[in-house]
């Protein structure tokens, strides 16, 4: 690939991952709390939290998995399953 292909890429990426983090700030209601080896912290940076829950699911898949190093369609594979499963609950919470 060359490096304009790849910035491209990791543009469209860098949107798609910004979509799922307002998709999950519209789900969100009220003050966020989040746990922390110390309690429980209040705290209104949704966008942070968001990124926190999003490292520490690569944490929980790189425990489950391994490090992950793909191709890019490959990537693409595993992130389409992922969309996937994504509508589904989206449905399902709509009553479809």
């Amino acid at each position: 690939m060359s490096d304009r292909s790849i910035a491209a890429l990791r543009s469209e990426l860098v949107q798609v991952a910004a979509v799922a983090v307002a998709m999950i700030e519209d789900l969100d209601t009220g003050v966020a709390v989040i746990r922390t080896h110390t309690g429980i912290a209040e705290v209104d940076d949704t966008i942070w939290l968001i990124m926190v829950e999003v490292h520490e699911e690569r944490i929980r898949q790189d425990a489950k998995w391994g490090a992950q190093h793909h191709l890019p369609m490959e990537w693409l594979s595993i992130l389409g399953k992922e969309y996937g499963e994504a509508c589904k609950a989206a449905n399902e919470a709509h009553g479809w």
